[in-house]
């Protein structure tokens, strides 16, 4: 999940392993507040979110049946991004029997983090979450493992007050 001052981008990837019967469609609960902007996997041949039950859905559609393992990756924004009280947004896999996690934190340099708690988490170190090269002024400053789907985390982010630097010089002729 990427923290900035005017937006916040949820970037999952999911690998499925598909069990006990050939499936044609994988779904996902979108998290409130956030509009899906790009899925992408070989196997992909559409997608689209669908209201169901008083929630919003991801629903993606392959090409055609399979029983072998998919990765699709899924990108979600939320603009404005929520600072103040914030807990991390999850893409909910639905018609599944497990699931584990990797969880990574980026924040913009501009932004400081505060009051982070997890529970259900265990912390990782962040090399595993790959490099923020090309990611601007985004930082990684935490990652956790989630041995079950049942986890939540939660932090504050604040923006610092304004500071001017100043270097003054002078010259007398």
């Amino acid at each position: 999940d990427e923290i900035a001052q005017s937006h916040e981008t949820l970037r999952a990837t999911f690998t499925m392993s598909v069990l006990h019967r050939a499936v044609d469609r994988f779904r996902f609960v979108v998290p409130d507040g956030f509009e899906i902007t790009d899925v992408a996997s070989p196997l992909l041949a559409r997608w689209e979110v669908v209201p169901e039950e008083g929630r919003r859905v991801l629903e993606a559609r392959l090409r055609e049946q399979t029983a072998e393992t998919v990765t699709l990756g899924v990108t979600a924004v939320r603009a404005p991004a929520k600072l103040e009280g914030w807990t991390a947004p999850r893409l909910v896999p639905l018609d599944v029997i497990g699931s584990v996690t990797a969880l990574g934190l980026l924040v913009d340099g501009r932004l400081k983090a505060e009051a982070i708690a997890g529970e259900g988490l265990i912390p990782i170190d962040t090399a595993v979450l790959g490099s923020t090269d090309g990611a601007g002024t985004m930082q990684i400053i935490a990652a956790w493992y989630a041995p079950q789907g049942d986890y939540a985390l939660s932090a504050r982010f604040i923006r610092p007050k304004a500071e001017m630097d100043a270097a003054a010089s002078l010259v007398l002729t």
